[in-house]
């Protein structure tokens, strides 16, 4: 989604907790012309979710969109 995103000129912050990974989401955008970073996270830290943020502003001036497409299902016990 990413690149697709990069494809149509968004600026891109790819986030993930593995930095190879997500560098090469981000060198394979910038090689295709696209604009976009990497910035690592865990997004069950509250603290780094706050710094990926502030990064994001500080870096593109706003978001625009997010997409979480982070792949895990958490079942809430309380639905079964």
């Amino acid at each position: 989604m990413a690149k697709l995103f990069a494809t149509k000129g968004a600026e891109v912050v790819v986030v993930g907790r593995r930095s190879e990974k997500g560098e090469h989401i981000v060198q394979s955008i910038i090689s295709q012309g696209g604009e976009a970073k990497f910035i690592q996270t865990d997004m069950t830290k509250d603290d780094q979710v706050e710094r990926l943020v502030n990064s994001t502003i500080d870096t593109y001036g706003q978001i625009d969109i997010l997409i979480n497409n982070d792949g895990k299902l958490l079942r809430n016990p309380s639905l079964n």
